[in-house]
Parts: C-alpha cells; structure tokens; sequence
C-alpha cells in the first residue's frame, strides 16, 4: 500500500477507474429497479452497489478475456455505456441521480460499528505477500494477471513453444503423468495444449487473474497484489450483511470482529489467491439469497435488484473456482422447487436467467479454455475420495433420474415437502446431533484411531505424509479449540433451534465444506497454505456458529446474570486465542521487497537474450524465476530439464536461438545439469543475490518461525567456442557458489552454513573433472561435512569413472579430507568424480520439515600436486 503512495500515475488511474468497476453500474442498476419509497439504509445499500458492480463487471471482463481483446480501458468503455445507459433512461423518467439516497435513515450504533471494524481491517490486509514468484498458485495468479494485461489475451501464444521440435520438448518442457490432459507443461500451472500451435493455457478459473489483470494496468504489480486484500475486506463486509439477515445485527457484528481477527482472514486477505474473491461472492450471493427470498413487503429495492444479484453471484462463484460446482445446486434447489411446488412467478426471472446465462458462461469456460485444468482437477479429487470416475457418473445419473422423477409428479414433490415439514423438529434435533458427534469424533478421536500414510506427490517429485485424520485438530491451531467447540455448538444450536430456509442458506455450503474438508483436505497439507481451503465457507461459519452461541448466551443472561457474565468473559477469551495467534501471523509479510528485486535482476539481464535456465529440479529457478522473467516482464525464457541433455539438440537449439537474432544468457539453477555441448562455451556476464523471507512450511505444527532464502544468481553469455580450453592445477571447483559446468547430477541447491556456501548430496552425486589436470595433479582434497541424529562418522566412498579410490570417515562439522590419486587415470576429456554414501531425511528422522534425502555437504573441490 505505501509504494503506490508514491506512485501518484498509478493512484490517479486507480481513483478514476474505481467508480466504474465498483460503483456505477450496480447503483445504476438499483436506480432503475426500485420501486419501494422506504427509507435507505446507507451502509447495506452501498454495498448492494458494489457488489452489483462487481457481478455485472465480472462477466463482462471475462468475456473480453476469453475473446483476446481485454484492456483496463475496454472494461471501462462498457461500465461507463451501461450506466451512462441507465442515467439516461432514468433522467426521460424523471428520476435523477440522488434521488436514490432523499429518504435516508439515519446511522445507528451498528453502522457505526460495522464502518469501525472495516477502518480496523485495512490496515491488518493491506500487506500482501509479495508472491511474484512462479512454482507455486500465489504466483501463479499473479502472472496470469500481468500477463492478460500485457497481451490482451487469457490463452498465449508463445513462439519458442511454436519453434521448438517435437523432439526436443521433453529437454525443456516438463513432462505430466499419462493421466494428465496434457503431455508438458510450459511452466508449473501453464499447460501446453498444442506445442505444434504454441498455444499456452494457464491453469485455474480465471476471473480473480482477470480482476488481477485490471489492477496491474491500473498500478503494476502493486496494485495485482493489493487486489486480494479488497476481496478480503468486502468478504467479511458480505459476511456481516448475510449474517444480519438472518441472525441480527449484534449477531452479525460480533462475526465480523471474530473474522477480522482470525489469523486465517488475515494471511489469505494478504496471499494473492482466489479464496478471498471467494468469500466475498459466496456471502454476497448467499446475502443477496435470503433477501429475494423474504416477503416483497417493506423489502428495498424490490426484489428484482436482489434476485439479479443472486442469480450474478451463484453464476460468478463458477468463475471463480472450480471447487465451488457444487454451489450449483443451490439456486438449482430453489427454482426447481418453486417449480415443482407451483409457485413460479415472472419475478423469478430475475434469479434464473442471470445464474443460467453467467453458469453457460463458467461451461463454456471450462469445456473450451480451462479443459485440461477442469480434466486433472476433477480426476484428482475424485481419485482422493476414493471414488472412481464410474461411481461419480452413476451418483448423478441416479440424481438427475430423482428429479426427473418428481418433475413427471409434482404432487409427489409436494407430498415429500409436507411429509418433511411436518417432521422438521426430528429432522433438525437429528442433525444438530449428527454436527456435535461428527465434531466430537473428528477433534476427539480421530486423530488417533486413523493412521497418516504417505503418497507421493508426482508436483514435488516426492513423499508426503497425509494428516487428513488431524484436520480438525489442526485448524484449531488457527480458530483455537474454544473456537472450534463454541462454532460447533452454536451451528448445532441454530440447526435444532432455528433452522428454516434463511438459516440453511447461510449455513449449508459452510458445513458441507466442513464435512468435504475435515474428512480430505484435497491438498498438499503444508502449512499455512493448506489453510486456504477453509477460508470461502468454513472459517466464516464456524465464526459465525461461535457468534450465535454468545448472543445466546448474552440472551439468556437478561434472567441469570453469571450467563451473562459467562457470554462475555468467553467472548473476550475467544478474541484473546485469536490475537494471540495473530502475534505469529500479524507482522510477517512473505517475500517482503522481493518485487523490487526482481525487477533489479531483469534490468540487469541483457535486454534482448533469451535467458536460459539450466534447473533438473522439479520445480526449480526455471520455473519460479522463469515464470516471473517471462510474465511479468515479457522476456524470452526457456529451461533445461533433463540431467543429461543432449548435446546435439541443445547445440542446435542455441544455433536456432542465434540465427534468429538472438542472444543466450544461461543461469544455472538449484540443480543445474553440466553445460556441456560442442561449439559452445560460456562467459561469465554477472552475478546477484536475491534475499527474501517466509513464514516456514511445517507438516506437523502451525508455522512459527520466518525462513530466510537467498538465491545467489550467476548468469553467463553463452557464445561460439574459440579454441580449446586449458586448465592448470591448483583446480578447485567452488561447490555452491562457481560450480557450474562441474555438477553433474545428484546436488542440491545452493545453501549457506555460517560463511560457508555448499551442497547437499543425494545418496549418489556427480561432479565432472578436466582429465588433463587429472593427469597432473597426485592428490583430491575435499572440504566436507555430514550430519545424522545417530551417526558419527558417516562413511562416504570417492569414486573415479566407477573405480573406488579411498572411502572417507566425514564429521558432522565442515573439514578438509585428502585422498591419494592412483597412477592410472582414466582416459577422456572429462572424468566423473562421484560421491557415495547412505541417505536419510531429516522429516523421516523427526528432526525438522526437511523432506529430501541428504547425503554429505560439499563446500569445495581440489586436485593439487603435493608430491
């Protein structure tokens, strides 16, 4: 937020276009729509302006997206003629701009107290987390949106993808199982669909990267980032006008100031993800819901406005995430059974048609774009249920069949409607009772009658343990146990005591992602990201739940005072776990002046060069640098995947890349393979050390501690050979800070131990050697170290070409080790040293969160001659 205050272009267009993307088209349209003379309440119709806005740009924006033609200004054109369209007609009628706001009602305390707690959250949101990176989906959105912004368009065409033979994809593409849509990918979350074409589809429903993209022309990649804190904050303001539809106003206040200091709320508002857009659609539908189903009487505007704006958001939640499909049923439900039930009007239209034309919409979306995404997602979380493609379709052919069958028999329907209604008090004490067990044996018992197993996650390239049994548990670390335990009784409370079709439109998505979460989170259970799943439904009705159960206890106060007292001590301990939890969460912003950094290392790069990456790893420098290089900043950017490439087809390629006017620079990434290719050789052309910081990823507590990462960036102009090289003795390969072109394969990235930069080995790592100094040289001298919680020394045997020379005892601490050569040397340009030991896994050993298998760490390499 303070670097666009010194960016008074990007505050000016922002200042400019925000009347039009969330303003003027839903007042507008509630101008045109009302028709009741009673009062306006100032606060719940402003926010019906805004989120109509939202609803009606949204599509819209998509739309433009999808066809290749999107720019800040095109959205603009179309608000501005849509509403400058309905002031026109509202001015032949008569009615002028104000008029709207002429019987106003004054504030009260609750406005008062909503407005309070929407200044307190501004500025506990308004910090994101700076995930310009790739590799990973917070970046990932980020880059879909500056690059929409760029291009104008949401599927790319990339010509070094067209360019590249089909041969050769698999050395610089990465490969997807047989499952997948897909065969490569041209980074993590960026699917090729067609390399012959060089078509590019990003992964993801896209309408949060098109709202993305809006604000990166607006203000770069400052105003992408701060796009989700906006989601964040008009999520709880939906949240607080649901719940005051249904519950009240104190009920709704008091959500609202548990959500904002919910340290979940708070990371997510800062985490540029799709799940705070979420949360504002699914409360604002949900809000928009209730009202169009109350009485038309004393109802404002009438409820045309509400029902259009149902109808938006029940189709803009399908835009939105793929995990929302089922929130199709809801409005389906509802205009299925006014149907059924004979109480279809005209008015009704104004919810169907809108969900109907936005839901083909988010279908043809996801059939013609997001095909591949809809494909693996939909595969994966079927197979993570433990269900088969087979079971899904015969679960909805058996639905669709019910429905069909009560649509013949709209008198069945009836008869089952009355024949439930009449039994609702069972059926509700039967379903309280079923939420407090299912809670109790979730929190209670299940962590320890399941067992966690491990999988292998094909995106990492590695084991990780499930901890589905403790997920209840585990968000009780963020909402606190006495979160979890009031949340639960007042949803138990609300559905013995209180359930009609207002309480179950609020609460059902709530506790049906709770059932769908807490029994498989669908997710890598990395902390906090992992949390990200209850953040659109789950966190807000728990809060909400806890809220309902204080106001009752409040209630029931008015006769025993010590309830009261009760209601108020635990309000305020409930608030207290939460901030206190906020003391982990509150200060950390992630990667905090990494975009500044980023920017620096661009401009260093040499402006015309294809920028190569020389990265095995599975998601590498190639992917999270590469990603960044070429969507934010339009850069040529390839990577070399395979650990031995091939020679030729990289010697070609560079020839293909040089007759085309350009240059290469190449960076070596975490896990580079050798650079090696005939004709070629590099040339140092600079260097840079990026430092940045994040909260840790644990599997097995909520996160505390801040982890630095510095990336230390070499980067090399890659030319025509001169001649043979020649190399002379002493000859040391620095291994963590000059060592590309010697490691072969079985390193890792680079890291720093005090002053020291190193290694870590595989089990097995390889290094390459200049034979010609071989020859010369009598001794290898090596400075190691080696760690293991129960072993001390570790034995690490040295390898020449498959020939053993010596086995080494290495100490924990870093030390310098001599072996002897042997006479013979084997012949060749190059000989592979190779290092041998017994792996382990500090996450294995329960020593910390480290999942690799690690071998010994390498500081340096030597061949001298002593004797």
């Amino acid at each position: 937020m303070i670097h666009l205050l010194h960016q008074p272009a990007a505050l000016g267009r922002m200042l400019v276009a925000a009347p039009f993307l969330f303003f003027l088209p839903g007042y507008a349209t509630l101008l045109m729509l009302r028709q009741s003379r009673s009062p306006a309440r100032v606060a719940e119709d402003l926010y019906l302006s805004v989120l109509l806005s939202v609803l009606l740009v949204s599509p819209v924006g998509l739309l433009l997206a999808e066809l290749g033609c999107f720019s800040l200004a095109a959205v603009i054109l179309v608000a501005a003629g849509y509403s400058g369209l309905l002031f026109w007609l509202l001015w032949r009628r008569g009615v002028g701009p104000t008029q709207f706001w002429r019987d106003r009602a004054p504030l009260d305390r609750w406005d008062l107290a909503l407005l309070a707690l929407v200044m307190v959250a501004i500025p506990l949101y308004a910090r994101p987390h700076e995930y310009v990176l790739g590799g990973a989906d917070a970046g990932v959105y980020v880059n879909i949106g500056a690059n929409l912004a760029r291009t104008g368009r949401l599927v790319i065409h990339d010509p070094l993808v067209a360019s590249t033979p089909p041969d050769a994809l698999s050395e610089f593409f990465r490969q997807h199982p047989e499952s997948s849509a897909v065969t490569f990918s041209r980074f993590p979350a960026f699917f090729i669909e067609d390399a012959g074409l060089g078509l590019v589809v990003p992964q993801f429903f896209h309408l949060h990267p098109m709202w993305m993209g809006l604000f990166y022309s607006m203000a770069g990649v400052w105003g992408a980032l701060l796009i989700t804190p906006l989601w964040a904050l008009l999520g709880g303001v939906s949240v607080y006008f649901a719940a005051a539809a249904v519950f009240g106003r104190r009920t709704a206040t008091l959500s609202l100031a548990l959500l904002s200091a919910c340290p979940l709320q708070i990371w997510f508002a800062r985490y540029p993800t799709s799940e705070a857009l979420t949360l504002f659609l699914l409360f604002g539908a949900i809000y928009a819901t209730i009202k169009y189903l109350s009485p038309a009487s004393g109802v404002r505007p009438w409820p045309a406005a509400y029902g259009l704006s149902a109808g938006l958001g029940w189709g803009a939640l399908l835009l939105a995430r793929i995990d929302t499909l089922f929130t199709a049923a809801v409005p389906g439900l509802i205009l299925l059974s006014l149907l059924l039930g004979r109480q279809w009007q005209r008015r009704h239209w104004w919810l169907a048609l809108p969900w109907a034309l936005v839901g083909l919409q988010a279908a043809l979306h996801a059939v013609l774009i997001a095909n591949a995404y809809t494909h693996d997602a939909l595969l994966g979380a079927v197979a993570a249920l433990g269900l088969t493609a087979e079971q899904v379709a015969s679960l909805i052919a058996a639905g669709l069949l019910v429905l069909c069958g009560l649509a013949a028999l709209p008198r069945l329907w009836q008869r089952c409607v009355s024949w439930v209604t009449a039994r609702r008090g069972v059926w509700s004490a039967l379903l309280a009772a079923l939420i407090l067990l299912s809670a109790s044996y979730a929190y209670l018992l299940r962590p320890h009658v399941e067992e966690s197993h491990t999988y292998e996650y094909w995106y990492g390239e590695h084991a990780i343990q499930s901890s589905n049994h403790e997920n209840l548990v585990r968000l009780g670390w963020y909402l606190s146990p006495l979160g979890v335990t009031m949340g639960t009784l007042g949803v138990a409370w609300i559905t013995w005591r209180k359930l009609d079709r207002r309480t179950a439109l609020f609460l059902g998505i709530g506790v049906f992602s709770s059932y769908l979460y807490l029994y498989n989170i669908l997710n890598n259970p990395h902390h906090v990201y992992a949390m990200r799943r209850y953040v659109p439904a789950v966190v807000p009705t728990f809060l909400a739940g806890a809220a309902v159960f204080l106001d009752r206890l409040w209630i029931a106060g008015r006769r025993q005072v010590p309830l009261r007292v009760l209601a108020g001590l635990a309000g305020l301990a409930l608030l207290g776990q939460l901030v206190w939890v906020d003391r982990v969460f509150l200060p950390q912003v992630d990667n905090q002046g990494l975009t500044d950094q980023l920017a620096r290392l661009a401009a260093a790069l040499p402006a015309d060069d294809l920028i190569l990456f020389d990265d095995t790893a599975p998601v590498g420098w190639g992917d999270s640098l590469g990603t960044a290089l070429a969507y934010l900043y339009g850069r040529p950017v390839m990577t070399v995947r395979q650990e031995r490439p091939d020679p030729a087809i990289l010697s070609e390629r560079l020839a293909a890349w040089t007759r085309d006017g350009r240059g290469v620079t190449i960076i070596p990434g975490s896990r580079p393979a050798a650079f090696d290719v005939p004709g070629w050789e590099l040339e140092p052309a600079g260097d840079m050390t990026l430092t940045y910081s994040s909260l840790e990823s644990s599997y097995t507590h909520m996160p505390q501690q801040v982890t630095t990462h510095p990336m230390w960036i070499e980067f090399y102009r890659v030319v025509p050979a001169a001649g043979e090289a020649t190399a002379s003795l002493p000859y040391r390969i620095d291994v963590g800070t000059t060592d590309f072109g010697s490691v072969l394969d079985g390193f890792y990235g680079k890291e720093m131990a005090g002053d020291v930069t190193f290694r870590w080995t595989e089990s097995e790592a390889s290094l390459s050697l200049p034979a010609e100094v071989l020859q010369q040289a009598d001794t290898l001298i090596l400075s190691l170290a080696a760690y293991r919680p129960e072993e001390d020394p570790v034995a690490l045997s040295v390898v020449f070409d498959g020939t053993l020379q010596t086995t080494l005892a290495v100490e924990d601490d870093f030390d310098v080790y001599t072996v002897p050569l042997a006479a013979q040397v084997p012949a060749g340009d190059a000989v592979t040293l190779t290092l041998q030991t017994d792996s382990w896994s500090p996450l294995a050993a329960g020593v910390g969160e480290d999942g690799r298998d690690l071998g010994v760490m390498v500081d340096w390499v030597e061949l001298v001659q002593l004797n």
